[in-house]
């Protein structure tokens, strides 16, 4: 998972050169990653055909609901419907942010049915490479500082 892009900003600076160290910095882009915002952009694009007609805050709970829905029989991976929700916050309609409580509903119900996509489990054979790693580096420094010691 890719970080936030870091702004350092030093406090102890004129009004001017806080104003030069700003000027390229979107304050409401700059706690999302490039990545992320690009992901949220491709999944909101999925979800703005449906949203064209809707006119009120429940028909666009209610046209949401039914296109995760769609999305879950088609099988869409979980990801993309979470993008497009987010993106929908963050780009498309701020104060939708707690109008469409159906849709986080559903949102939830599929994350319980479906788990994430997580690595393979950790096998004893991993542990055991991982653990001896150090020390065979260490043996192979011993080895070399001992062959300096002794010609």
């Amino acid at each position: 998972m890719a970080r936030a892009v870091r702004w350092r900003f030093s406090g102890k600076r004129t009004r001017e050169e806080r104003r030069t160290q700003r000027r390229n910095v979107v304050l409401r882009d700059a706690g999302v990653t490039p990545k992320t915002q690009q992901r949220y952009f491709v999944a909101l694009n999925k979800l703005l055909p449906i949203l064209v007609g809707v006119t009120s805050s429940l028909t666009m709970d209610e046209a949401i609901a039914d296109w995760m829905q769609e999305r879950w029989e088609d099988g869409e991976s979980l990801h993309i419907v979470s993008d497009a929700l987010c993106g929908l916050h963050h780009y498309y309609e701020p104060w939708t942010k707690r109008q469409i409580p159906q849709s986080w509903r559903l949102f939830a119900t599929w994350r319980k049915l479906e788990g994430p996509d997580r690595a393979p489990p950790l096998t004893r054979d991993i542990i055991y490479s991982w653990c001896n790693y150090p020390v065979h580096r260490i043996l192979i420094l011993i080895n070399k500082f001992l062959s300096l010691l002794i010609p």
